[in-house]
């Protein structure tokens, strides 16, 4: 998370299970570059953007018409 820009420092379980599992083996084999953050914290705020003007629950409800 603290890669994405959130931090956990209030919420010190959580903070603590992030720490944990970001140091095991697994993770570190498997863990996004960073080039690879940036261009998700790209998409995200693209996203974000253009929900900005749009309630959730009206897009939720367009779809639920289209039948998606």
């Amino acid at each position: 998370m603290p890669e994405l820009g959130i931090s956990l420092d209030e919420y010190p379980n959580l903070n603590a299970w992030s720490a944990r599992i970001t140091s095991r083996d697994s993770w570190q084999k498997t863990q996004a570059s960073p080039e690879l953050v940036e261009a998700f914290k790209a998409q995200m705020k693209q996203l974000m953007k253009g929900r900005q003007n749009k309630p959730l629950n009206d897009e939720i409800n367009e779809l639920r018409k289209e039948g998606k």
